[in-house]
């Protein structure tokens, strides 16, 4: 009956003994999977979003008002316009000087915008070439951001498109 009770009780020891290893075991692993993850940000990132602009007399201002009613804290959020001289260079050609260029309407837009903010979430770049494309008013915007937005810091700021 002694044996019984003994292997009784070394087998109930033996099992929570187990139990509690493999408790061990597992916060341990979760601990080693934990340390190899970044940590979570305080605050979301900042936000850099590069708009380019040619010939888009019509829909400057829809645009700005749309950019003005996303949901982000608005330190952390910038929209950037980039104009073209390419465009005024064309209009300059054809002879067309009473016309109100893209680069005219974004600058009243987001005056009125940043205005009613009552921040500076958008701003105007002008690209000063009349050569190239969207990718080269992009390009030139992201050379330009440490000038415009010199505060950003790198490691917490994404750009979008």
């Amino acid at each position: 009956m002694w044996q019984l009770l003994r292997t009784f009780v070394w087998v109930a020891v033996s099992v929570e003994l187990l139990l509690v290893l493999r408790l061990l075991a597992a916060l341990l692993w979760h601990r080693r999977m934990l340390r190899g993850r970044p940590s979570v940000p305080d605050s979301p990132p900042h936000l850099v979003l590069l708009l380019p602009a040619l010939r888009e007399q019509p829909i400057v201002e829809e645009t700005v008002r749309h950019f003005g009613q996303l949901v982000y804290p608005y330190d952390r959020l910038s929209v950037l316009i980039v104009t073209t001289e390419r465009e005024e260079h064309e209009y300059r050609l054809a002879g067309q000087n009473d016309v109100v260029t893209t680069s005219q309407l974004v600058a009243r837009a987001i005056e009125a915008a940043n205005r009613t903010l009552g921040t500076t979430r958008f701003l105007h770049l002008h690209y000063p070439y009349t050569t190239g494309n969207k990718a080269s008013q992009l390009s030139y915007a992201v050379r330009q951001l440490p000038k415009l937005l010199k505060d950003l810091p790198a490691n917490e700021t994404y750009i979008g498109v």
